[in-house]
């Protein structure tokens, strides 16, 4: 199977091959989300992780927080995710 899809790529021009890549990474269009609440699991799963990979295990500051491209970032990851500011990550994690 994937030596035929191989062989198909292969006799298309780089034209069609860079129109589907484009089409493929294309964002679909998205109807207006509410975000998460603050105890809903995937906005606690999200928060904890920036802690702990991002400002413990990479040791990135708590300003990145508060950083516009890294709020573009998580919006792209997630867009009904809410990041916490710098001074809740710093009373609330323990």
């Amino acid at each position: 199977m994937w030596l035929h899809e191989l062989n198909k790529l292969k006799g298309a021009s780089s034209k069609e091959q860079t129109n589907k890549i484009t089409k493929h990474f294309q964002k679909t269009s998205t109807t207006q989300c509410s975000t998460y609440n603050n105890n809903h699991p995937r906005q606690m799963e999200l928060s904890m992780a920036i802690v702990n990979n991002l400002i413990i295990k990479l040791g990135l500051p708590l300003s990145i927080v508060e950083r516009s491209a890294f709020i573009d970032f998580m919006k792209t990851v997630d867009s009904k995710f809410t990041v916490t500011s710098r001074g809740t990550l710093s009373r609330t994690v323990q």
